[in-house]
């Protein structure tokens, strides 16, 4: 018995100097990862709010499904300082329903859709037109008889629809739009390092 008591008194000394020799350094808490730097986006993003402005008339009584009218950008696009887009650059909308009104007090009924932007030759896609609907300058009166009377309110005269060359509206984006090449081109020249 004297030499089992040995050896289970050997094993645990060797056990608890297995332990000690395995004890490791306290850990120290990890450093605080840094945020990642936020990055400018290098596009102007699709659902962007562009304002236009309709330059031809288009009415119930005086259009119909399928026609195009002219539209024009307001303010330049821009993008960090850079003209994406510039003020007067020219589209189309196109009248999707058009009905003038009818006998017995049925007014006239108009939908437009904003369908594109030209940007030197390559159309700029554009969803969401929205007539009489400006980013700024909305008086609470315009407000109130839109709510009441729907956004052509201002435009019905004696049950048809009329919206003059003129009018403000604007529509969104329908994809991200990134700078012109040559503006991209210009801006990392600029930044190279000359020798």
């Amino acid at each position: 018995m004297g030499g089992s008591t040995a050896l289970v008194a050997a094993a645990i000394l060797a056990s608890s100097a297995t332990a000690s020799a395995q004890d490791v350094a306290p850990v120290s808490p990890p450093a605080p990862v840094a945020a990642a730097p936020t990055i400018a986006p290098q596009v102007l993003l699709a659902g962007t709010i562009v304002e236009l402005e309709i330059t031809q008339s288009v009415g119930s009584k005086i259009s119909k499904r399928g026609d195009r009218f002219g539209i024009r950008l307001v303010e330049d696009l821009r993008l960090a300082g850079v003209v994406i887009l510039a003020a007067g650059a020219e589209g189309e909308g196109e009248v999707t329903h058009a009905a003038p009104s009818k006998m017995g007090g049925g007014g006239g009924e108009l939908m437009l859709a904003a369908r594109f932007l030209d940007r030197d030759g390559v159309r700029v896609p554009l969803k969401a037109f929205k007539v009489g609907a400006s980013g700024r300058n909305n008086s609470e009166a315009s407000l109130v008889v839109a709510m009441v009377a729907g956004p052509f309110a201002l435009f019905i005269h004696g049950g048809e629809v009329l919206i003059p060359s003129g009018t403000v509206a604007n529509a969104k984006l329908a994809v991200d739009l990134a700078p012109p090449a040559s503006t991209v081109t210009t801006s990392v020249a600029e930044k190279e390092p000359t020798p």
